[in-house]
């Protein structure tokens, strides 16, 4: 995420939609493992924290271009 300011709009929006995506899926996997294995719910959640940070980055960048701030 380090390289945010060298991308054009299309390339950040398509990784908000990758970024998106893999959120949905991290979450759609933790919810299915809280009625498996602890373990398994675990890993689910640290993969979705991991992807809304991920989001989150790349949502101030696109703040920031919108506002010029």
């Amino acid at each position: 995420m380090d390289n945010l300011p060298d991308k054009g709009d299309a390339e950040i929006i398509t990784m908000l939609e990758e970024r998106l995506g893999r959120l949905e899926l991290a979450v759609s996997h933790a919810s299915s493992a809280l009625s498996g294995q602890q373990a398994e719910a675990a890993d689910a959640i640290d993969e979705a924290v991991v992807e809304h940070e991920e989001l989150g980055s790349l949502l101030k960048e696109v703040i920031r271009r919108l506002t010029g701030k």
